[in-house]
């Protein structure tokens, strides 16, 4: 049972800081969108064309990272491990799925 617990926590260490990353990865843009939509009101599209795919890039790098710490929240939870891992993972997860589907709504406004 020991050993299990490790490799669970040796999975958090590695996927709290890799999606950490994805949402350091993604901030920018969403920065950037949310600003704009506040310019305008939130009612009208963004003006940045082309560098949409930019955002839908940053968002494609950040797959590996959803599905690592999705892997992680259920193993996690299956496994009872430490409630502060848990939690980490869950909110960092959250944060990263809220930026992606913020900035494509600011973009298909």
């Amino acid at each position: 049972m020991e050993i299990k617990m490790k490799k669970i926590s040796v999975c958090g260490v590695v996927a709290v800081p890799v999606l950490a990353l994805g949402n350091v990865l993604h901030l920018p843009f969403s920065i950037w969108l949310f600003s704009e939509q506040a310019q305008t009101g939130f009612g009208f599209g963004t003006n940045i064309e082309m560098g949409a795919l930019f955002v839908w890039l940053a968002e494609f790098l950040c797959i590996p990272f959803v599905l690592a710490g999705l892997t992680l929240f259920v193993i996690s939870i299956v496994r009872q491990a430490r409630a502060p891992l848990i939690v980490t993972n869950a909110v960092l997860l959250s944060l990263l799925l809220l930026q992606i589907s913020l900035t494509n709504l600011f973009m298909h406004i």
